[in-house]
């Protein structure tokens, strides 16, 4: 798990500028899990090219991270939630949010810890306080901040989470592992990144996967 001292220096050195921390240094172990997950998603837009810039739910320039550390809608002015915004040249904007609710298959609410969609789905949903709808997702990241072996039943709540979503989009991403996990998920031919902590090649390896989603985004576009 980050520290709040290692979460500053993943800031300024994916953004060059002397960020704050806000809310993260008092925030749980899995809340500051999300955010470095958030920060690696950041990394690998920047290896593809992307600027970023981090801005409040208003729009303005965000120079202390505020992010949720429980399920929230996007629209939500509570207070000035931080997300990135991601600009890829001659490519539709994206922005990279944490823990905010998004619209399944079912139409039925499902929180995402981390999730990367069009900025013009965002906007709208701003607008009309509706949650995003699943198919405007580019990059959706189930968070777990575990010590200890992973209990199998979070490979279950991934696999129905996929259901909602498109499953190409999902990533099943922990900080610890479990052979019954990952085998279950590698059945079904699923995302999945174990053992992801800072300086580790895994999270090098994770955004090498998310720099991938962003090179089909930018194909395709």
């Amino acid at each position: 798990m980050p520290d709040p001292a290692q979460l500053l220096q993943m800031i300024t050195t994916s953004l060059g500028q002397n960020f704050g921390l806000g809310t993260l240094t008092a925030a749980a172990a899995n809340d500051r899990y999300e955010a470095f997950i958030w920060l690696l998603v950041i990394q690998a837009a920047q290896a593809e090219q992307a600027q970023v810039a981090l801005v409040d739910v208003y729009g303005n320039a965000a120079t202390a991270p505020l992010l949720r550390t429980s399920p929230g809608v996007i629209a939500s002015q509570a207070y000035p939630y931080t997300h990135a915004v991601i600009s890829f040249p001659g490519k539709p904007p994206l922005e990279a949010h944490v823990g905010i609710k998004t619209a399944g298959k079912s139409s039925v609410p499902h929180e995402c810890d981390v999730m990367v969609l069009e900025q013009v789905e965002a906007d709208a949903c701003r607008t009309s306080g509706a949650n995003p709808r699943y198919g405007s997702a580019v990059i959706v990241v189930e968070c777990k901040y575990y010590s200890d072996n992973l209990p199998l039943r979070l490979s279950r709540e991934f696999l129905g989470l996929c259901k909602e979503m498109r499953s190409v989009d999902c990533f099943f991403v922990a900080s610890s592992t479990s052979s019954s996990v990952l085998k279950v998920l590698a059945h079904k031919h699923c995302h999945r990144s174990a053992n992801v902590l800072p300086n580790s090649q895994t999270a090098q390896t994770l955004v090498h996967l998310f720099r991938e989603k962003f090179d089909h985004f930018k194909s395709l576009n």
